[in-house]
């Protein structure tokens, strides 16, 4: 006899996978192995938790933004943060594309997917700051599904719970 408890995405969520072959029984042991490369596994946990990289006591997860960010035309650090780490989920994926992007509560597992990896990867090595990472729509110019990361620092901004997510985030 055993107990079994849900991890991050549960069972009835991978069962919505539209491919069907993602759930045929026993995901990580199939599954994966089976249909997951090396390099792309090794790629998305390489995404999920990134390096960082500070400029102008900002935070970045992609290294050119930090690199080539001129900070001439935002005044606020906080928005600039929350701008240049804008992620459309439903167009990140765009040449991957498939039919589970049609499915929106598989979208928005992915959402919160890296929002859950993300706020514990600043919290892992950032832990003197306290950083807000938003899951939401429509954020600056973006239409659909967003996730973004920027520091508190005024403590307007309220900080991400334990589950990642702003207080504003979806459900």
């Amino acid at each position: 006899m055993y107990k079994k408890t849900d991890g991050l995405l549960s069972t009835e969520l991978l069962q919505l996978f539209p491919s069907k072959s993602a759930w045929e029984g026993e995901i990580y042991g199939t599954w994966i192995p089976n249909f997951v490369g090396l390099e792309q596994f090794l790629a998305v946990a390489a995404f999920l938790d990134p390096e960082f990289f500070r400029a102008r006591e900002c935070t970045f997860w992609d290294r050119r933004v930090a690199e080539n960010i001129t900070f001439q035309k935002m005044e606020d650090l906080t928005e600039a943060e929350r701008y240049m780490n804008l992620i459309n989920v439903e167009e990140y994926l765009l040449l991957a594309a498939d039919e589970a992007l049609e499915v929106r509560e598989l979208v928005e597992a992915f959402a919160r997917t890296i929002s859950t990896f993300w706020n514990r990867a600043l919290k892992r090595r950032f832990p003197e700051h306290v950083y807000c990472v938003e899951v939401a729509e429509d954020l600056f110019d973006e239409i659909g599904l967003c996730v973004t990361f920027s520091r508190v620092r005024d403590g307007t901004q309220k900080a991400s719970p334990e589950g990642g997510f702003s207080q504003d985030s979806i459900a």
